[in-house]
């Protein structure tokens, strides 16, 4: 298998060889191994368009795409020329043409992936910007709720404290309500021992009798008077 011979290409740069109303410029490029070392491992039996294809296909779509004409300076002891039949050369003519289609479809594609990458990195800003706002709103209902919950709390040790209160102010209570009839026992019995110091100083004095309506008789609650006279004890049932 051989290296790789220079080849000499001419074609038209408006790509439209069928067209008679437009005047075509040519252009001329040559294909060549650029080193010895380069050599291609393709045979000599395959054709000068199969060749260019695969070995400067990208750079003809880039520099075509752009609208441009180019041509390579073929080395000194370079082969002969060699051209395209018809065929090849409209079958070479309509792969470039559909090659640059889909070139330039990809770059419009791009472009739109890009605007809408665009727009997705706008929504997705405003959407962090909603996302911090709605933290802090979080934040302040977290707050608010942390307070609340302290103040349930602190209900409920108050609760605990009353009850606990209770419990100590019940045997008060109970004590104090005791004492207040202990106090209404003894008002009585006192009320009762001074009505009956009376009736006896007033029978000491002489001025009523026993039978008398004045004196009143001690309450049946009293079984026993002690009265204290002149170092004697009366009793009274």
């Amino acid at each position: 298998m051989k290296c790789l011979k220079p080849y000499h290409i001419t074609f038209a740069s408006s790509l439209s060889p069928q067209s008679q109303s437009t005047k075509l410029m040519t252009s001329s490029i040559f294909i060549y191994p650029s080193t010895p070392s380069s050599c291609s491992p393709i045979c000599h039996s395959s054709t000068p368009a199969m060749v260019w294809r695969e070995i400067q296909k990208k750079e003809i779509i880039s520099t075509l795409s752009k609208g441009t004409t180019f041509s390579k300076v073929m080395p000194k002891g370079a082969a002969k020329n060699t051209t395209f039949s018809t065929n090849e050369e409209d079958i070479f003519y309509k792969e470039i043409t559909e090659n640059i289609k889909e070139v330039a479809d990809n770059r419009k594609e791009l472009s739109e992936n890009r605007k809408e990458l665009s727009e997705n990195r706008k929504e997705l800003s405003e959407n962090k910007i909603e996302y911090i706002e709605r933290r802090k709103e979080i934040f302040i209902l977290e707050k608010k709720l942390d307070e609340i919950r302290e103040n349930i709390n602190d209900l409920v040790g108050m609760k605990d404290d009353a009850k606990r209160v209770e419990d100590l102010l019940r045997p008060l209570c109970n004590q104090r309500e005791k004492d207040i009839e202990r106090t209404k026992v003894e008002e009585k019995k006192l009320a009762a021992q001074r009505d009956l110091e009376e009736c006896i100083n007033d029978l000491k004095s002489g001025r009523i009798v026993l039978s008398s309506p004045d004196c009143v008789a001690p309450s049946p609650s009293i079984l026993k008077a002690v009265i204290q006279d002149d170092n004697k004890y009366f009793y009274q049932k």
